[in-house]
Order: structure tokens, then sequence, then C-alpha cells
């Protein structure tokens, strides 16, 4: 999961992580405004990297699962099936 995060970083994130990096180097190097600490910013990546991870790994979860049932074996729209309704269980017990 680690290389889609980072592909939304510097993919459809990228302007969001700019804006974030150029907020810490300003702190950082002192030239900030008083207690300023780039939470906002902070915020703003986070919340645009994991919409943009969510349906990228919802989708690696069902491949890798459609691949271990027809490890099995079990191959066609059975495995599809299985594979979507366990990803959907697995989705809602997250949640």
């Amino acid at each position: 999961m680690p290389a889609i995060r980072e592909s939304c970083e510097s993919g459809p994130c990228s302007k969001v992580k700019h804006h974030f990096d150029e907020c810490e180097k300003r702190v950082s190097s002192g030239k900030g405004f008083k207690g300023e600490d780039c939470v906002e910013e902070l915020f703003h990546m986070l919340h645009c990297v994991d919409n943009c991870v969510r349906p990228r790994s919802s989708n690696a979860v069902l491949m890798r699962a459609v691949q271990r049932e027809s490890l099995r074996g079990d191959t066609g729209a059975s495995a599809a099936a299985r594979a979507r309704a366990d990803h959907r269980s697995e989705s809602t017990r997250l949640a």
C-alpha cells in the first residue's frame, strides 16, 4: 500500500503535497508566522491521498481474492462472485 500512497502523492495529490512541503520548509526555517504548525495542510494532503488510495486498494484486495480462488482451481464467475462477497464482508467488518 505504500506504493499506492506514493503514486497518489506524486499524481492527483501533488498540488496539496507541494503546499504541505512548502509549509514545512517555511516553518522549519523559522519563516512561518508565530504558532504556524502546518496541521491544516497535512489534513488536506491526507484527505486527498486517502480518497485516492481507497478505490485502488479495494481493487487490489479484490484482485488478490480472485487470484487466490483461481489458484484453488475455482475459476469463472463463481470465483469472482465469492471474492466480491468476501471483500464486502471484510469492508463491512473494518468499517
